[in-house]
């Protein structure tokens, strides 16, 4: 296993999520991430699938693809903005998911039951979606 390759945020008040969606780079989303600090491009471990939920993906764990992403750095007062604009608990719940590399990040994650009848992405890659 690799060490985790990106340091721990210097500011305790930061939190490190996965963004695998609208709100990457060049995605619709991203500049509710303009004042967050990117870390890099990231993959989880093989243990989630996307779906595509009509226009915007969920991810659920339990499957067996690495979901493409990339992580940022962001502030409390930031997280809680993005809390909001995932629904956070209801549609979306952040919660801490593996990395590919070992290491862990926050994440939103849709519980399985609501997304039964979405179609897979199978690849994991919401760019790469028809």
């Amino acid at each position: 296993m690799q060490k985790p390759t990106h340091k721990l945020p210097a500011d305790p008040r930061e939190t490190l999520i996965f963004v695998y969606g609208r709100m990457r780079r060049g995605e619709e989303n991203h500049h509710f991430l303009s004042q967050a600090r990117f870390v890099r491009e990231a993959e989880t471990a093989a243990c989630f699938e996307l779906v595509d939920l009509g226009g915007l993906p969920g991810l659920i764990q339990g499957g067996a693809s690495s979901v493409q992403g990339e992580l940022y750095l962001v502030t409390s007062s930031l997280l809680t903005m993005i809390d909001e604009l995932e629904d956070h608990p209801e549609t979306f719940r952040r919660t801490r998911i593996e990395l590919s590399d070992g290491s862990f990040a926050e994440g939103y994650v849709m519980p399985s039951s609501q997304a039964s009848c979405f179609p897979r992405l199978v690849e994991g890659r919401w760019r790469r979606r028809a």
